[in-house]
C-alpha cells in the first residue's frame, strides 16, 4: 500500500527533526560549549516571522473589543498556575530538595514564552490573540511575578525592566512589526492572493527556524538528559501533570463561553506554555545554578517535546 503524501510529510518532518536533535548532541560532544547562543534569537525569529504574517491590526483590536479570553488568560497565568503547581509540588514527594522547588515555582510564574504564537499558528489558531496575551503578560509580569515568588519561595526577587523589554521587543515587536509591515507593502502592490502565496511560501522559514532551534537545544542541554535521566524524568512528570491540567482547564473555560476553535487554540496555548528564558535568567540571577538547571530542563527538555508532539499528533488526526 502507497503512504499517502500527507503522512510522508509529516514522518520526514520528524526525521528531520530527530536528525538536529541526534547532530545537536553529537556536535556538543565533539566541540564541548560551542558559542551558538546567538543562534537562539535567529531561529525564533525564522519561526516568529511566518507566525506573525497571520496578525492583522484589525484583528489585534477586535481582541481588546472583547476581552474576555485575555482576561481569563491573564487570569489562569497569573493566579492559577502558581497555586496550581505550589499543589502539584506538594502532592508529589521532592525529597525536601529546595532548588527543585524553587525552579519550578519560578517555571510555573512567568507566563508565555515566546514560542506561543508559533505554537498557535501551527495548530491553525488565532496567532492575534496569542500575540497580544503574550505582550500583556510580559508587561505585568514585571509587578506580579516578584509578589508570587515572594509568597511562595519567600524570597523578594526584582524582575529586571529590561530583560522583559528585550524579550517583548525580540519576540513581539520586531517580528510583529516586520510582518505588518509586509503584509501593508504586498497587499498594496500586489493584492490579497500574492499575500496568501507568500504567507504559505514563508511556512518553510518556519520549519528551517524549528530545526536549528532544536539542534542548537541539544548542542546546549543534550548532556543533561543522558547525564541526569531520573531528574529530567521527575521534572517531567511535574511538568506534564501542570500542562495537561491547564490545558483542560483553559479549553472547558472556552468552551463554557462560547468561544471559536482558533481561540480556543490560542487560549490554550497561551495559558499552558510558560516562558521558560525569563524564569531561567531569574533562577540564575537569584537563587544560583542548580535552580537554573531545573529551568533548562523544564523547557527545551520537558516542554518544548510535550507542545511539538500535541501538534504531530493533532495534525495526524486533522489529516
Amino acid at each position: 500500500m502507497q503512504t499517502k503524501p500527507w503522512k510522508r510529510i509529516r514522518i520526514s518532518s520528524w526525521l528531520w527533526g530527530l536528525a538536529a536533535i541526534a547532530l545537536g548532541y553529537v556536535t556538543g560532544k565533539v566541540y564541548p560549549a560551542p558559542p551558538l547562543d546567538a543562534a537562539i534569537p535567529v531561529a525564533l525569529f525564522l519561526m516568529l516571522f511566518p507566525a506573525m504574517l497571520e496578525v492583522s491590526l484589525a484583528g489585534i483590536r477586535t481582541v481588546f473589543l472583547a476581552p474576555v479570553l485575555l482576561v481569563g488568560s491573564l487570569v489562569l497565568n497569573f493566579f492559577v498556575s502558581p497555586l496550581l503547581m505550589f499543589g502539584i509540588l506538594h502532592a508529589i514527594p521532592t525529597q525536601n530538595e529546595a532548588y527543585l522547588t524553587v525552579g519550578m515555582t519560578l517555571y510555573s510564574t512567568v507566563p508565555c514564552g515566546g514560542l506561543v504564537p508559533v505554537y498557535t499558528g501551527m495548530l491553525n489558531g488565532n496567532v492575534g490573540l496569542a500575540v497580544t496575551i503574550t505582550a500583556a503578560s510580559l508587561l505585568l509580569s514585571l509587578g506580579i511575578v516578584p509578589l508570587w515568588i515572594t509568597a511562595l519561595i519567600g524570597t523578594m526577587v526584582p524582575v529586571p525592566p529590561m530583560l522583559i523589554f528585550t524579550y517583548l521587543a525580540g519576540i513581539i515587536i520586531i517580528p510583529l512589526t516586520l510582518a505588518l509591515v509586509t503584509r501593508t507593502i504586498v497587499v498594496r502592490r500586489r493584492g490579497e492572493q500574492a499575500f496568501s502565496i507568500l504567507k504559505e511560501r514563508m511556512k518553510v522559514l518556519s520549519s528551517c527556524g524549528l530545526l536549528l532551534f532544536l539542534f542548537v537545544m541539544s548542542l546546549l542541554h543534550g548532556d543533561r538528559v543522558v547525564n541526569q535521566p531520573v531528574l529530567v524524568l521527575r521534572i517531567a512528570l511535574v511538568v506534564s501533570v501542570f500542562m495537561a491540567v491547564l490545558a483542560a482547564a483553559s479549553g472547558i473555560l472556552g468552551k463554557a463561553l462560547h468561544s471559536r476553535p482558533e481561540d480556543i487554540v490560542a487560549f490554550k496555548i497561551s495559558t499552558a506554555a510558560k516562558n521558560n528564558a525569563v524564569a531561567l535568567a531569574l533562577a540564575y540571577s537569584a537563587f544560583g545554578a542548580d535552580a537554573a538547571l531545573v529551568n533548562a530542563i523544564s523547557g527545551p527538555l520537558v516542554q518544548l517535546p510535550i507542545l511539538l508532539g500535541c501538534i504531530a499528533v493533532w495534525r495526524s488526526f486533522r489529516g
